[in-house]
């Protein structure tokens, strides 16, 4: 299910997250201290912060779209219209097309 995948997906980006702001501030320290950003990449390995930060926004981006698909499936279903459900999403009615197009 859509809303149990995107759950998930949180709870996941909540502890990627205190990965990525334990990393930053660890960079933050010793770019302080005077080290280079070369240096504490090639002393320190991956995934850097920003790689770490890349994944959790595109983990929340599909699973939000996962959703976004399903709740407007469903809202189409309930008998909504595209105008309807664009204005309930903050969207066009275009927009909403495609989403019902990309959810068959």
């Amino acid at each position: 299910m859509a809303l149990e995948d995107l759950i998930e997906t949180l709870r996941n980006s909540i502890a990627a997250s205190y990965a990525a702001i334990e990393r930053a501030q660890e960079v933050r320290g010793l770019r302080l201290a005077g080290e280079s950003f070369s240096k504490i990449a090639a002393d320190r390995g991956r995934p850097l912060a920003v790689e770490r930060v890349s994944a959790i926004v595109e983990a929340l981006v599909l699973s939000s779209a996962k959703l976004r698909r399903a709740h407007a499936k469903v809202l189409h279903a309930e008998g909504l219209t595209m105008e309807q459900i664009a204005d309930l999403f903050g969207v066009t009615r275009q927009r909403v097309s495609a989403i019902l197009r990309s959810a068959e």
